[in-house]
């Protein structure tokens, strides 16, 4: 499924896209006044409402009967959510705010905290224990502790190109696109405290979302109507022996083979496949949400 914000009618869209040459729209559920971003994990679509200023917790379980279970508060003028966690980390582009809402009791959030960034954030991306905010009037990319979310602080700042609107983290770069600038900034970020902005490219005009898989950067530019695939280079080789490895994403064509432990501190996601345990040994979840 896909998951479409509109703000035309208020509603989210879920498209089921089991065949990609002929999508259907699944179901339409009405939220908050003027949606316009969307994060879904797990059961739950998280929906910004920047009419509103109110964050929509959506459950999906059942795609063709959506349920709205609650809206929560923002700061005024929310335009991006990314949920990591119990946590959804909410950036306000009216009130130049990211708030952090405790989302484990989906028909109760709770708003934990909220912290100033530069003027208009448009987009928010959480990596671990920061959270990277793009701030499109000010030519920045905050960079937010939230290793305590009732404690959230700015720890440093970035420079970008005119209007960065959105912001993708992958490993130790942060990639931020343009609007102004019709750009893509590449941002070494593997010190939080001490960020480095190394290059620049061109992309077709008016860059408003970026997506990182693999080596490549996928720009969508509403001022042309392109998606540009970029090649941002990376290592690549046949075969590897690494005793140690640190990843911000990890892609995987085909199988992963573990003779040890596996551990995710996360979620699994599972596709159409299925969870397997052979021989004597046993498979076992501790928890489900």
């Amino acid at each position: 499924y896909a998951y479409v914000t509109n703000t035309g009618t208020d509603s989210l869209s879920i498209v089921d896209i089991s065949n990609p040459a002929a999508l259907v729209v699944a179901s339409s559920t009405v939220l908050g006044s003027d949606p316009n971003s969307v994060f879904v994990s797990g059961r739950y679509a998280y929906v910004t409402n920047n009419g509103g200023s109110t964050l929509s917790i959506v459950d999906i379980s059942n795609p063709s009967f959506p349920i709205t279970l609650s809206n929560a508060s923002t700061g005024s003028g929310p335009t991006s959510v990314f949920v990591s966690g119990r946590y959804a980390y909410v950036a306000n582009n009216g009130a130049s705010t990211m708030t952090i809402i405790d989302v484990s009791n989906p028909t109760s959030p709770v708003t934990v905290s909220t912290v100033s960034t530069d003027l208009n954030p448009k987009s928010v991306f959480v990596s671990g224990r920061y959270a990277y905010v793009a701030n499109s009037n000010s030519d920045t990319i905050s960079i937010i502790s939230i290793s305590n979310p009732a404690s959230p602080s700015v720890v440093a700042t970035a420079s970008t190109g005119s209007g960065p609107a959105s912001v993708f983290v992958s490993g130790r770069y942060a990639y931020a696109v343009n609007t102004s600038g019709s750009s893509l900034t590449l941002i070494d970020v593997s010190s939080s405290t001490a960020p480095v902005t190394l290059s620049s490219t061109s992309v077709s005009t008016n860059p408003n979302s970026i997506f990182v898989s693999g080596r490549y950067a996928y720009v969508v530019s509403s001022g042309s109507a392109t998606i540009s695939a970029i090649d941002i280079g990376g290592f690549e080789t046949s075969a590897a022996m690494i005793h140690s490895l640190e990843a911000g994403n990890l892609q995987v064509r085909n199988d992963i083979f573990a003779q040890g432990n596996l551990s995710v501190t996360t979620g699994v996601n599972i596709g159409n496949g299925c969870l397997y345990s052979a021989g004597a040994g046993s498979f076992s979840v501790s928890t489900t949400s």
